[in-house]
């Protein structure tokens, strides 16, 4: 929001993006990061399939979704390495 703007007169319509972005609770990390980059959003409604709402994800969430699988990689990585030492020993 605008740091000369009153909070007491802006309204959610007024900053609101005029369509609603969703994705589907089946939804991949990858796909709603897509759907998210291609909306311009950094949040989405996640909807069953009756299209009910069942959460809000946000960017930090994707990020923290990536952050530990990259973590975990790094992991395997790292112990495959040691294997790999100790089998060349």
């Amino acid at each position: 929001m605008a740091l000369e703007a009153d909070p007491a007169a802006i309204t959610a319509e007024k900053i609101m993006r005029p369509e609603l972005v969703m994705a589907g609770e089946g939804q991949s990390v990858h796909e709603t990061a897509e759907l998210m980059r291609s909306k311009g959003v950094r949040r989405l409604a996640v909807i069953n399939d009756q299209g009910g709402l069942v959460g809000i994800v946000s960017l930090d969430d994707l990020l923290t979704i990536i952050g530990e699988e990259l973590t975990l990689l790094g992991r395997v990585i790292a112990r495959e390495r040691l294997q790999e030492q100790r089998s060349h020993r």
